[in-house]
């Protein structure tokens, strides 16, 4: 089967391997409901590249004795829990790029059930001791990161200027794929490295928020709460007193986790649900709007046109081949 998977993508989700390209390969992952999938190529000895795309609320990464790795994490969409070495956590977003030495084990939370992201992989143990002849070209020196890294915790958090996210995303599209030379590859690579090395993405102490293992916990728990019933009405200030926390307070744990205020994410889940409802029910317009927290059937249907650009009899139409039900 060629290259031996990494011991980092050994996890209980890998059900198949198929090729994409002579270089690059694609990891087939299902748990429950949901799908991942990891696009890889090896660009040195040492040194892999990812485009992890994941559809779950959280993956098991195993632990890794003797972990030396240096990680570079680019999210091109959803968001990706990070939890640093002092148990606090921050939440990897759109445009965010980390870089860390720590290793992550143990379950890794997707609080929107969706990560997209470019990952670059470097084993130190093999390319300490030789970088990439363009590297040591371009003056990228990895004592130098591995230290400052060490300094911080072993973890940095920049955003991505649109220069760089371009060339990112550019890069990722190409690994899915499959259609560069490994040259081509590396040049790209090289390219994303030497500007983040020239230029300052750090995040300020004031963009950049961190919840201990309590506010996380608060959070998580209202939103377990909004979604365990959508015909509710939820007022913010007696989620927060539930919880022991201000509302201010409430919003900001949760903004942080769910990149969305309490309200747009309600809205958004409400939604979700009145499709799923209208597709593969038989339930009337009115008994769905009354099931996502609408007493008018009106309200319901100019919230689900704004959101879906259908009214909801026209969204059932729409999906008439796919389902079968009765109209009401």
């Amino acid at each position: 089967m060629g290259q031996q998977i990494d011991p980092i993508l050994m996890t209980r989700y890998l059900v198949r391997e198929r090729r994409i390209s002579s270089l690059v390969r694609c990891m087939d992952f299902a748990y429950k409901d949901g799908t991942g999938f990891i696009f890889l190529l090896e660009l040195y000895p040492g040194v892999q590249l990812w485009v992890n795309d994941f559809k779950m609320r959280e993956i098991w990464m195993p632990r890794i004795e003797n972990y030396h790795y240096l990680k570079l994490n680019y999210c091109l969409g959803g968001r990706c829990e990070v939890k640093l070495p002092d148990n606090r956590y921050v939440y990897l977003s759109s445009d965010r790029v980390s870089v860390d030495l720590n290793a992550a084990f143990g379950w890794v939370t997707l609080p929107t059930a969706r990560y997209l992201g470019l990952e670059l992989l470097i084993d130190l143990s093999v390319v300490g001791k030789k970088l990439p002849a363009a590297w040591v070209e371009c003056g990228l020196d990895l004592c130098l990161a591995e230290s400052r890294l060490l300094s911080q915790k072993g973890s940095w958090l920049g955003l991505a200027p649109p220069e760089w996210s371009q060339k990112a995303q550019a890069l990722a599209e190409h690994i899915t794929k499959g259609d560069m030379e490994l040259a081509d590859y590396r040049f790209l690579t090289m390219e994303l490295l030497y500007l983040l090395k020239k230029g300052s993405y750090s995040v300020s102490a004031a963009e950049q928020t961190f919840l201990t293992q309590g506010q996380r916990s608060v959070a998580m728990r209202v939103e377990q709460k909004l979604n365990s019933d959508l015909s509710k009405k939820y007022i913010i200030p007696e989620l927060a007193a539930e919880q022991g926390v201000s509302p201010s307070a409430l919003k900001k744990y949760f903004t942080q986790i769910y990149g969305k205020p309490i309200s747009v994410y309600l809205r958004e889940k409400r939604m979700e649900r009145a499709q799923d409802l209208l597709s593969v029910t038989q339930l009337s317009i009115a008994d769905i709007a009354a099931e996502v927290g609408y007493e008018n059937q009106g309200k319901f249907g100019a919230a689900f046109r704004k959101i879906t650009g259908a009214t909801p009899l026209e969204f059932r139409r729409l999906n008439r081949n796919h389902y079968r039900y009765k109209e009401n």
